[in-house]
């Protein structure tokens, strides 16, 4: 190796020390703490995931007993945090020759055409029966269970209800 080519090492060493060192002062890689300033500082913020809890609402738990020629009903609501959810559930019957009822879900307005015998729109409707599982899709609302025995002329009918809807609400992080 002669002269040369070490005075060209030596040469290629310090073009590449200087680039580092140079090119670290320059974007603060050398900085220290005390001499750090806001405005170098980068911050990031990595905004957390919504944490949501499981609310199910009860809309009837119960038996009750629809009288012969009448109806009964439940009116519950959906509220609108819950968005569209699906009510679930299902009903028994005894009582009578057939051991059958008619099960409806209906809105307030069609609920009113429905009792004054004019045509109404319903969600859910079970036609006679002895049991019956009840699984619809809701919105946001107002409506009503009932429960009808008015073709029935003698018998009472006794129900048992177990009817609930589920949904998801945001309890932390939400915005």
């Amino acid at each position: 190796m002669d002269k040369l080519d070490l005075e060209r090492i030596v040469a290629v060493m310090l073009i590449l020390f200087s680039i580092a060192f140079f090119g670290n002062i320059a974007t603060g890689a050398f900085s220290s703490a005390s001499h750090s300033s806001p405005q170098n500082s980068v911050i990031s913020y990595v905004k957390p995931s919504p944490v949501y809890r499981t609310i199910t609402v009860t809309i009837v738990d119960d038996t009750l007993v629809v009288e012969p020629g009448y109806y009964r009903y439940y009116q519950f609501s959906i509220p609108e945090e819950a968005g569209v959810v699906t009510v679930n559930g299902r009903f028994t019957t005894t009582g009578g020759e057939g051991n059958d009822i008619m099960v409806f879900i209906m809105t307030p307005d069609d609920f009113i055409n429905w009792q004054n015998r004019h045509e109404s729109r319903v969600y859910y409707q079970s036609g006679q029966k002895t049991v019956d599982s009840i699984n619809v899709n809701l919105a946001p609302g107002t409506y009503y269970l009932v429960y009808s025995n008015t073709f029935s002329l003698v018998s009472n009918k006794v129900v048992k209800t177990n009817l609930s809807y589920s949904y998801q609400k945001c309890v932390q992080y939400c915005d």
